[in-house]
């Protein structure tokens, strides 16, 4: 009997449960042949050193992870060692970064020279199929297993599981033991797979994943029971790409409703994508979730991405109304529910003047919170494709950073003085990221990355839009705001030398270098979640310079505000700052009518 190991490891949640990997094992194991013939080990989901699996590793003969973005630069760590512990023993690399482009997809094999076999699309059938012929002569792997066998053959054939197909790993009991050695986990479920968007920058509508399948709703309910069941599950995502566009969506949070009051467990909810055109059955899913189940606030979020139109075009998101929404988010708000944005700067048609219009758009429809993203250049989309690329001449470079940044909280990075890797220096998360192309150059991102910086610190920070509400609020729109903010920024000279340190870090990120490895947490900041928490910082431990300087623009008298009203509306202490200030520094600012 052969011993298989899998695993899916994500370094950005070490509780999080290994679905893809489990779903290969749940498929794998109802077949009575693989069954008789393989043993799977508990799949690998911890980011840990390398060596620690050296042991492990002796006794594996088959071993598969799943790559993405976060994760790639330590599964090859991770398949580098195993492959020194056991030359000949067989590796395999599945998941969203192997390319389907068959020219991608022979560079990707000469850089991995110790993965003997790449999968692409869902994998389920395709790892099964090859278990199933392992012992098959060489020459029978001519690629219709994958993208390749021993790096010889490149080729791809993808298989679409059916309806009836799902695995199930939650009711097979794939993760038992990991259960029984973890109080608190995060756990995904699908309902469904693929997209029917194009969205050049997504992978999820590429062309393994567009199709969209609708599994049998009888496992899903099982695995619902099975989820909410466990108290030591505390957080649900949904991994649907569209969840709330079909009409048994709303009768997937009716069971969730349902098993929560059987139960009594009510773990978070959260999901990876709302129906992106809406949906008339959306409205009722949300107020069940964020009514009657523990829902994520935070997770409300609509997928604008931008509001210009030519820029929509650029990136095949023309079929995808942005207007539709707009009562949906009139809806949310109305019932008392923070909407979220999700937005990427710098798309490729995007300019700074169409940059400040989306975030002027933004504005208008009365979004809460807007959440930015850097471009990044993934794997099996549009905008990765040669043709692409040329016809949009699209420049790019890499991002390095390393793992040390990545597994610091809120209040660590807030901490963190200065960069101190304590693994070994190889270990980066690389990242590609849009440099530049046909619409705009480096100066132009700056430029994108200033309108930004206004548009957080004085709007979408909840603590300074709180204190700066009144003075911003003089009946102008973000358009002229922000340009006024700008024309008399010279006046400023604290709030301008932190506008020129984040320009400099812009500048830094887009200079014209094909990799850069980033070791400070100014830079990182901008790509993590953190909510700018060391720009908040430095308003609030400089308040009289920073009121110092508003007041040479603004001429409005500046008060002090109610402490305890602002501790309400905003906890610092997710900053990490409570530390450094006492509720009795802080004064806030305001103006008097």
């Amino acid at each position: 009997m052969k011993t298989v190991q899998l695993g899916t490891v994500s370094v950005i949640h070490e509780t999080w449960l290994p679905y893809a990997a489990a779903c290969l094992i749940s498929y794998c194991n109802k077949i009575p042949e693989i069954k008789s013939n393989y043993k799977f080990n508990n799949p690998i989901y911890k980011y840990k050193p390398v060596e620690e699996y050296t042991e492990q590793f002796k006794n594996i003969d088959v071993f598969g992870l799943t790559c993405y973005v976060w994760n790639q630069a330590y599964n090859d760590q991770l398949m580098s060692h195993y492959k020194d512990v056991n030359p000949n023993g067989i590796t395999m690399y599945g998941g969203p970064n192997v390319p389907e482009d068959p020219k991608l997809a022979e560079q990707f094999a000469k850089e991995h020279p110790y993965i003997d076999i790449f999968w692409v699309g869902p994998g389920e059938k395709l790892v099964s199929k090859f278990l199933l012929n392992i012992d098959a002569p060489m020459s029978t792997h001519d690629g219709s297993f994958g993208l390749g066998w021993n790096n010889v053959e490149v080729g791809r054939k993808l298989y679409q599981i059916g309806t009836d197909e799902m695995p199930t790993p939650y009711i097979d009991g794939v993760f038992d033991s990991i259960l029984k050695e973890e109080k608190r986990v995060k756990a995904s479920f699908e309902t469904n797979r693929g997209c029917p968007f194009k969205c050049a920058f997504c992978d999820w509508g590429g062309q393994a994943r567009s199709k969209v399948t609708k599994f049998d709703m009888d496992p899903v309910y099982e695995q619902l029971d099975f989820l909410y069941k466990h108290t030591n599950i505390a957080e649900v995502e949904i991994l649907d790409a569209n969840f709330g566009m079909l009409p048994r969506d709303l009768d997937v949070v009716k069971q969730m409703k349902a098993n929560k009051e059987a139960t009594g467990n009510n773990p978070k909810i959260s999901y990876s994508g709302l129906a992106k055109n809406g949906s008339k059955w959306l409205p009722e899913i949300i107020d069940i979730i964020h009514n009657n189940l523990d829902a994520d606030q935070r997770n409300l979020k609509v997928s604008f991405q931008t509001h210009a139109k030519e820029t929509l075009k650029v990136i095949n998101r023309a079929n995808i109304n942005n207007d539709k929404l707009t009562p949906l988010v009139d809806s949310f708000k109305a019932k008392g529910l923070p909407v979220t944005s999700e937005m990427i700067i710098a798309l490729p048609g995007e300019t700074a003047d169409s940059w400040l219009y989306s975030l002027n758009r933004d504005y208008e429809i009365g979004i809460d919170f807007m959440r930015t993203y850097f471009l990044n250049l993934v794997p099996n989309t549009e905008l990765y494709t040669e043709k692409f690329q040329k016809d949009h001449k699209v420049k790019s470079k890499i991002l390095a950073f390393p793992y040390s940044f990545s597994g610091l909280g809120y209040k660590q990075l807030h901490n963190h003085p200065e960069y101190r890797d304590e693994r070994s220096t190889y270990e980066f998360e690389e990242i590609e990221i849009m440099h530049r192309c046909f619409s705009y150059d480096e100066e132009e991102v700056v430029r994108m990355f200033d309108y930004w910086w206004f548009y957080h610190n004085f709007h979408n920070s909840r603590a300074l839009s709180y204190t700066m509400k009144d003075l911003y609020d003089t009946g102008h729109d973000i358009q002229f705001q922000a340009k006024w903010f700008y024309k008399h920024l010279y006046q400023m000279p604290f709030i301008e030398s932190l506008v020129e340190k984040n320009r400099q870090i812009i500048r830094n990120i887009f200079k014209d270098e094909p990799r850069t490895e980033v070791k400070d947490l100014a830079t990182y900041l901008y790509f993590s979640r953190c909510l700018r928490a060391d720009e908040i910082y430095q308003f609030w431990h400089n308040k009289d310079k920073f009121q110092e300087d508003l007041s040479k623009v603004y001429p409005e008298k500046l008060v002090k505000y109610d402490i305890a009203q602002w501790k309400k509306e905003f906890d610092m202490s997710m900053y990490g700052t409570d530390a450094r200030i006492k509720p009795t520094d802080i004064i806030a600012v305001g103006s008097e009518r």
